[in-house]
């Protein structure tokens, strides 16, 4: 299930969606894997970087065996 990128895992590797425009005025479901933030977290400070486009985020499924 797609989740808001606010909730995503640090520095884990996820599946990534956003809306793309198009340029011709529609936009397109976007989707990619990658991690949403990276950096760190100590008491309260944070130099994370959130994904520049993403707005969603998932759990990658289990690679095939």
């Amino acid at each position: 299930m797609w989740q808001k990128i606010e909730s995503a895992p640090h520095g884990e590797r996820v599946l990534l969606g956003w809306w793309q425009p198009d340029g011709l005025g529609e936009q397109d479901w976007e989707c990619e894997v990658g991690a949403a933030s990276w950096g760190w977290r100590r008491n309260g400070v944070s130099n994370m970087s959130y994904h520049g486009r993403a707005t969603h985020w998932m759990p990658l499924p289990e690679p095939p065996k």
